[in-house]
């Protein structure tokens, strides 16, 4: 009798770790290309938007209406578009977790076009959006999209798309390990040999290309960090615990924020309209919490803030992140989230440093844990 694709594909299971692995590397450097294009743009366009508010403040006056129409109209493209096409809005890790399970079919090519286009015009514009979860999004349909080219079977596609998604966000942060490790635990949750190999080889592979056009250094980039003394790791588990209670307002804020919208009435098309607008009058009071807040961060290593300053800003980034993310656009929470965690590790670092008797020398410290 004849044997199926499937049985012949089980019983060459080395030769099928080995090509899996030598498809992961290929994922890789197609997924590190793409995103470092994603990356430039997002960069490009929120250059464009720091840009743009320094000459309306400069003196440019009178364009300011135009910028706010402009904004209307992004927020209803994107209303328009999130509707045509909901598997583009929100992060697109859920929508990743579908098509890994064959509970939703997808156009890969429009996924992967489409998530570039509207979260650059979205985070571009100021949303307190990250491109974390978006890189995901953006491997595992390229993945798809490989496998589909290829003429894969559903099995090997599932492994392919893990490796997709592992080597958008070792891409998207320089990270390979993370990406690797994210992608198994949150994706595929199921661990193995074949699966182990093949996404950090992916991973691997995208950072190698990262790191090609952006250089070794890491996203957030501390020079000065210095072993934590063993006395000092007290003041650690306070920090934990009360980031993990944070944590636990944050979820339950995120699906306040969707609740908010669903339960307004508010047409979906119109719903993006109003974190579009917000963004616009925080670019003239508050600029450093729009976008995704990287440059944020790596100021803290540079500039002393003082506590209320610190107060507002992490405040409001947490805030303005939830009324974004509840509006149903395209981004991810991913960078917003270490972005709030890094102000809120500054100013428990401040706390310490000045009344608990630690060494403002490992203020940074806190900052990255």
């Amino acid at each position: 009798m004849r044997r199926s694709k499937t049985s012949h594909l089980l019983e060459n299971w080395l030769s099928l770790r080995f090509r899996l692995f030598l498809e992961g590397i290929l994922i890789g450097l197609l997924t590190g290309l793409v995103v470092v294009f994603y990356r430039l743009l997002l960069m490009k366009s929120e250059y464009l938007r720091s840009k743009l508010y320094s000459l309306m403040q400069s003196g440019l006056t009178w364009t300011i209406p135009f910028w706010f129409l402009a904004l209307i109209l992004m927020g209803l493209l994107l209303g328009w578009i999130t509707r045509k096409e909901p598997l583009l809005g929100g992060s697109g890790i859920p929508q990743v977790k579908g098509i890994l399970w064959g509970r939703i079919k997808a156009n890969w090519p429009t996924l992967l076009i489409g998530k570039i286009f509207t979260t650059v015009l979205a985070i571009g514009s100021g949303l307190s959006l990250g491109r974390g979860a978006p890189s995901i999004q953006i491997g595992a349909s390229l993945a798809q999209g490989t496998s589909r080219l290829l003429g894969r079977l559903r099995i090997e596609e599932k492994y392919l798309i893990t490796c997709g998604a592992s080597a958008g966000l070792a891409a998207a942060f320089n990270a390979p390990l993370a990406g690797a490790i994210f992608a198994i635990e949150e994706m595929h949750k199921n661990l193995s040999p074949i699966l182990m190999s093949s996404a950090i080889a992916a991973s691997l592979a995208a950072d190698l290309v990262s790191q090609h056009f952006f250089s070794q250094q890491p996203i957030f980039f501390f020079p000065d960090i210095s072993t934590l003394p063993l006395e000092y790791y007290p003041y650690l588990l306070l920090l934990g615990i009360f980031m993990g209670l944070l944590g636990v307002l944050f979820n339950r804020g995120l699906q306040k924020s969707l609740d908010f919208y669903h339960k307004s009435g508010i047409n979906p098309v119109f719903r993006p309209v109003l974190p579009f607008i917000a963004a616009g009058i925080l670019g003239f009071f508050l600029p450093q919490i729009l976008g995704g807040g990287e440059n944020l961060v790596n100021e803290l290593g540079t500039v002393d803030f003082l506590l209320p300053a610190l107060l507002i800003l992490a405040g409001g980034k947490f805030i303005f992140t939830l009324f974004c993310y509840g509006s149903g656009v395209p981004g991810g929470i991913f960078l917003p989230m270490l972005v709030t965690g890094a102000l809120l590790g500054n100013i428990f670092g401040l706390l310490f440093t000045s009344y608990a008797a630690v060494d403002p020398h490992y203020l940074h410290n806190f900052i990255v844990y």
